[in-house]
């Protein structure tokens, strides 16, 4: 005989049905920023990256955040070496990434990061201008944290790269900083200012080039050689081209190598400094070049790179000369002869005349500046003319558009293949102010977004570059001059000052592994751990209890119903049926029976 219905069991069902609909909703909170396409992933970057360049170019002009800089506060900016952290860490989120075996063990694939502020690694400490630039961009932090950036759930890193080497980037990570970090020299940052070239660097090697510089043990020469050996990590391995020859009065070109050559950074480096440490210790070479001489050794490096000799130059590449001299042979341009018309661009940079004003000749495609002493430790500084110049032409050659890098492993080694979505700005006289980016990790796409690939958001990005499609022709496209405006915007203000006036002091921890969370953290800080998760998940723990509740509640239901089952008088009915137990509510057969004693 069938069994009659139970009425809690639908009460149980309902109560199943309405657990799950609160676990999707949980779940569909955490999911809410998921995006379903590559495509869609990348426009929302794009657009996120857009509004913080548009910030970076507002703050060259907001003279007021120089003024307004001090070392502590809201005022300031934390450098992100490790022992510059703070033992609460309470700041921070725990989150998972590729590889955190550094300071927290080999197996260790999660990382402290601090939302609550972005940190700076600066490359020239004593700069005035770094200081600057620390304190003018320190509002960048609010904009960062206002965008998706600031979700923990899915991690992305922007950063910005000034022209002075200073890197502030956001989420905070605390890092080990032994070794310098120059963001010029990345991936990213040249992605945003690649143009494809053909370089010659002449390098004066002649006796005034020779001479000590004041309180150093160095010669101008040494430096001089340290700025061309630092400018060949800002090339294009694989795709530039660049030679440096060595002149003097002697009026012929000493060359470590004959011809320019494809750069290849394993090779090419070490060569260069090899040949160039000869010159420098060949002390027979005393003579200093003439006006003459520098004039036949720049004509003949535009000879060489107009008629191809001695390789032949593929077609669409810019052609450079950098001239770097002492400045004493000459007091302009005109001076030098140079040949016009030649479709090459001349930079000159005078190591012995610092204060010199620059100057600019279009007909010749020619600028000459003195380098200040503040630049003289900061090479690719004291090159702004020339990195503003390629940025430039990149932006009216490729449009005002958003640049990807090719997959790289990342520095901090959150993974081993990342790409950047990047993009230029510029000051108010069209000076390079840097360049901004915004990381997308392979394993954190691959873990967090079930309906994208990182390789589908690469293919996505090449459909967008135009650099994968377009050739770039000095015949037609050629129309921004070397010509460089190195006026401030905001003026000297920071004559005095230097750069602890824009960094936060506070005592150093000097813990290593301050950046160490989750199962990376030792035993005896689990309670701190959990502590902080639970203070961290209140509105978690609110949903499970109600879940606990509404649970416990159909169960005590359902034991009562079944209780008064059990306890209930039984029915049989006379006949063949055999005395069958016929359950109250049942209405089948006749003749019913009260059969249990007592009742």
């Amino acid at each position: 005989m069938k069994r009659l219905p139970i009425y809690p069991n639908v009460l149980a069902f309902l109560c199943l049905i309405g657990f799950q609909v609160m676990i999707v909703n949980v779940i569909s909170i955490k999911a809410e920023h998921q995006w379903s396409t590559a495509e869609q992933l990348l426009n929302v970057k794009e657009e996120e990256l857009r509004t913080f360049v548009r910030a970076v170019e507002a703050n060259s002009r907001n003279c007021s955040a120089v003024s307004g800089c001090s070392n502590s506060g809201g005022s300031c900016s934390r450098l992100s070496c490790y022992k510059y952290g703070i033992p609460d860490d309470s700041n921070y989120r725990c989150v998972g990434i590729a590889n955190n075996s550094e300071f927290c063990g080999p197996q260790c694939k999660e990382r402290n990061f601090d939302y609550s502020k972005a940190f700076v690694r600066v490359v020239d400490k004593d700069s005035t201008r770094t200081a600057r630039t620390v304190c003018t961009h320190r509002t960048l932090d609010n904009y960062f944290k206002n965008s998706s950036m600031n979700d923990s759930t899915h991690l992305f890193r922007v950063y910005f790269g000034a022209v002075d080497g200073t890197f502030r980037i956001y989420p905070g990570a605390d890092e080990k900083c032994d070794s310098p970090y120059d963001p010029r020299v990345r991936p990213w940052y040249l992605q945003s200012s690649f143009v494809p070239k053909v370089v010659i660097v002449l390098l004066d090697s002649g006796l005034m080039m020779r001479s000590p510089i004041t309180h150093s043990n160095e010669t101008y020469l040494d430096k001089a050689v340290n700025t061309a050996l630092k400018f060949l990590k800002t090339l294009r391995e694989g795709i530039d081209f660049v030679n440096i020859m060595c002149f003097d009065g002697d009026g012929n070109l000493r060359t470590p190598n004959s011809t320019p050559v494809k750069y290849n950074q394993t090779l090419q480096d070490q060569n260069f400094s090899d040949s160039l440490a000869d010159i420098v210790n060949n002390n027979s070479v005393v003579t200093d070049p003439s006006a003459l001489h520098t004039s036949n050794a720049i004509n003949t490096a535009i000879i060489h790179l107009n008629n191809s000799i001695p390789i032949q130059i593929p077609e669409g590449y810019l052609k450079v000369v950098i001239v770097l001299t002492s400045g004493l042979q000459f007091k302009t341009l005109s001076e030098l002869n140079i040949l016009a018309n030649s479709g090459v661009n001349l930079f000159v940079y005078n190591f012995r005349t610092p204060n010199q004003a620059p100057e600019c000749n279009s007909a010749i495609r020619a600028s000459s500046e003195g380098i200040p002493e503040e630049r003289i430790d900061n090479p690719l500084y004291a090159l702004e003319s020339y990195y503003s110049f390629l940025g430039k032409i990149h932006k009216i050659f490729y449009g005002d558009t958003i640049d990807y890098s090719p997959p790289y492993r990342d520095y901090t080694g959150i993974d081993v293949n990342t790409l950047t979505v990047s993009k230029a700005a510029f000051g108010p006289s069209g000076e390079l102010l840097g360049t901004v980016g915004i990381d997308i990790f392979q394993t954190r796409v691959d873990e967090q977004f079930p309906s994208i690939t990182f390789q589908s958001v690469v293919d996505a990005t090449k459909a967008r570059d135009p650099q994968y499609s377009k050739v770039f022709n000095t015949s037609k496209d050629l129309t921004t001059g070397v010509c460089f405006n190195h006026t401030d915007a905001c003026g000297p203000g920071l004559n005095d000052t230097r750069i602890e006036s824009g960094l936060c002091q506070v005592e150093t921890n000097g813990d290593a592994r301050i950046g160490c969370c989750g199962r990376c953290k030792s035993k005896t800080e689990w309670a701190k751990i959990v502590g902080g998760a639970v203070a961290g998940a209140v509105g978690l723990i609110l949903v499970i209890a109600v879940i606990v509740y509404l649970a416990r509640r159909c169960v005590v239901r359902r034991r009562a119903a079944e209780k008064v089952l059990v306890e209930s008088q039984r029915f049989t009915f006379p006949g063949p049926e055999n005395d069958k137990i016929v359950l109250p509510g049942e209405t089948t057969g006749v003749n019913f029976g009260l059969k249990a004693p007592g009742y």
